[in-house]
């Protein structure tokens, strides 16, 4: 035991609300929470202690009347030697302390919203200044280091991204001139409190480790919430952008043929299958999104009679024969805040027990205030009450959306959408967002796209766009996580398809002994020698790839080569790609 102590000195509630006032309320306690009874509010602090790591996790609920939260100004710092003063904006959900003057602090803030962005992780380091001041910090995850003993404290936040954090007024971690520090921002407006029905907070973490074993105790921690599946190939025609144009019983067979050439395991049809027209149907000019749905038709969520005139009957038939699994686009009915999320709930229900289908790709989500969200998580908990098999594809490329670190046990990731049309794909931007995530998120979690490098070539005119690439590659690139054959396979030329079946089936053979997945070597630029070690239940392998970069050799030693798209590579105390934009994935030795 190291002696490090990480306490408040008393001075400060740990936790507190704009508005309501913890003194004098009645405390009740039992081995797993704390409940606060006021006159009017009632405030429960749960926790989760686990078992096999040194974390405790904690949520709060509030119920009772709604009031305002008008304050004063909410912070005040009277000078160099001043007293920190609060004088009224108080919204803390978890809070801690410290005896040390040498701590330094990491943190580490996650993005999406990918349709506007490529840069999805944000780190920063500093050493914290506790005298006369306050520090004030971004992000999901912080680690605390303290330079004497080496001991860290890992706080991490469980909220949304910034710009989806309901009623955000300022940033994560402040620390005051005192011991004390605080993780901020409880996603509650206490003007819109329930009665007789609790509203929770963000959840929080707090978890101990010593030096340089923070960042794996937050993996173990994160895999607590997101249990592992089984990854899987998953192809959706949308990549190719032809939107709803082609979808139809005849076009979705070919598919299916297609992708059992290929060894995909799911063919997901996107938005078209259904009777209602959404905004981005090639077949109407003022379609609805996100909400509306069953105001524009009351059988928007049917099967589209003259795309398929059988149903999905023959399409689930076709895919049973060979395999294959069928999923489909769900976009939730946003309107009166998702009130019609029971309604939801039992139109994916009904084509889970009348088809089969459990992969579903939920678009559209537009969460405005707590209530939205209160109502989602209604729906997921229906669903999962009734069909525990259904596996979600959240996707997170517009609007105020779960993200990364918000209930990760709803779902996998539908991480960023990318096209050669406009063009916006180069595979070094979508290797890198790979990369620079399995930091932190299991990668199985994501769902990142391959898409036809021949189509739209004449569109890219430099070395990084995505026809100077073998297709092979670029699922090689991904592996690690789920590959999303981002396009119409019946598309793709004889090379192409003879391509990805070899690296798919290589895939298939190994990807249930991948359990941990971690960068090696350079970032992703496009012109680097990069790549991802995996930890195995049995053994361990790498996948490593050789962009652009005039450098060849990687300090890694392989025993076995499963899949190359270099017949020059070279494999003994190291190994050297000759080839540029060619990969190597094989068993460690």
């Amino acid at each position: 035991m190291s002696g490090e102590v990480w306490a408040t000195d008393g001075r400060e509630e740990l936790i507190s609300f704009p508005g309501i006032t913890l003194a004098g309320s009645k405390v009740e306690t039992d081995k797993d929470s704390i409940t606060f009874i006021g006159a009017d509010f009632t405030i429960k602090w749960e926790f989760t202690v686990f078992d096999d790591i040194p974390v405790i996790e904690s949520v709060i609920g509030i119920k009772g009347k709604s009031r305002s939260t008008k304050v004063e100004n909410p912070r005040d710092v009277d000078g160099i030697e001043g007293v920190f003063i609060n004088k009224g904006y108080r919204d803390y959900i978890d809070g801690f302390g410290h005896t040390s003057c040498a701590i330094n602090l990491e943190s580490v803030e996650l993005f999406d919203r990918t349709d506007y962005t490529s840069h999805l992780i944000e780190k920063n380091e500093r050493s914290l200044y506790f005298f006369g001041g306050r520090e004030i910090a971004r992000g999901h995850i912080f680690v605390l280091k303290e330079a004497i003993s080496k001991q860290e404290l890992l706080v991490v936040k469980n909220s949304p991204s910034a710009h989806a954090h309901y009623n955000r007024k300022e940033d994560d971690l402040m620390s005051a001139p005192t011991s004390n520090m605080h993780l901020n921002g409880s996603g509650i407006n206490i003007e819109e409190l329930l009665e007789d029905e609790y509203t929770y907070a963000y959840p929080s973490a707090i978890g101990v480790c010593g030096s340089g074993e923070s960042k794996e105790l937050f993996r173990r921690y994160y895999n607590k919430r997101y249990v592992k599946k089984t990854s899987y190939i998953m192809s959706n025609t949308w990549g190719d952008k032809n939107q709803d144009g082609r979808v139809s019983e005849e076009f979705i067979l070919a598919e299916l043929e297609r992708a059992a050439v290929i060894g995909t395991d799911i063919v997901q049809i996107d938005d078209g299958w259904q009777q209602g027209l959404t905004a981005n149907s090639k077949f109407a000019n003022n379609g609805v999104w996100s909400g509306g749905y069953r105001d524009a038709d009351k059988d928007f969520w049917a099967v589209n009679k003259k795309k398929f005139p059988n149903g999905f009957d023959k399409i689930v038939k076709s895919a049973s024969d060979k395999g294959i699994e069928l999923g489909l686009w769900f976009s939730p009915d946003a309107n009166g805040d998702y009130a019609y999320w029971k309604e939801d709930a039992d139109t994916l229900l009904g084509f889970y027990e009348k088809y089969g289908i459990r992969y579903f790709k939920l678009d559209g989500i537009r969460i405005k205030n707590r209530r939205c969200d209160e109502n989602l998580l209604k729906m997921f908990s229906r669903i999962r009450e009734k069909a525990p098999g259904i596996v979600f594809n959240m996707d997170i490329t517009a609007g105020k959306r779960f993200g990364f670190m918000y209930h990760k046990d709803i779902g996998d990731i539908f991480v960023e959408n990318r096209y050669s049309d406009y063009p916006n794909y180069f595979p070094h931007n979508t290797l890198r967002t790979l990369w620079e995530l399995s930091e932190y998120i299991p990668t199985q979690r994501l769902q990142m796209e391959v898409l036809n490098n021949k189509r739209n070539a004449d569109k890219y005119t430099n070395i990084l766009g995505p026809i100077n690439y073998d297709i092979d590659y670029l699922f090689a690139s991904v592996m690690v996580a789920c590959p999303l054959l981002w396009m119409e396979m019946t598309a793709l030329d004889g090379e192409n398809v003879e391509r990805l079946s070899k690296i798919a089936a290589v895939y298939k053979k190994y990807r249930d002994d991948f359990d941990e997945v971690y960068p090696i070597f350079e970032k992703p630029s496009g012109f680097s020698i990069t790549g991802f070690r995996i930890v195995g239940k049995k053994q361990n392998y790498a996948v490593l790839l050789r962009e652009n970069s005039e450098k060849s050799e990687f300090d890694i030693k392989i025993k076995e080569v499963l899949a190359t798209n270099d017949e020059n590579a070279e494999v003994g105390e190291t190994v050297r790609i000759n080839k540029q934009r060619g990969y190597l994935f094989g068993v460690l030795a």
